[in-house]
């Protein structure tokens, strides 16, 4: 996973959420230097990462990578 990259990652209750990777901002993105984008950068589509977060920590697989 790297900036640019559209990432589908899954929580551990099986809710998904599409993100793009970018530094930007906007609707429906994830800074690189968020929780979320942190703990995805490098990654690769089966991983599941620890996203420490504000609001409390959890668990995300990624399940789905596009250019």
């Amino acid at each position: 996973v790297h900036v640019g990259h559209t990432i589908v990652v899954e929580n551990e209750s099986g809710d998904r959420i599409e993100v793009e990777l970018s530094p930007l901002g906007g609707a429906g993105t994830a800074s690189p230097t968020s929780p979320l984008g942190a703990a995805v950068i490098g990654k690769r589509v089966g991983d599941t990462v620890d996203v420490v977060a504000p609001r409390g920590a959890w668990k995300a697989t990624i399940v789905e990578l596009h250019d």
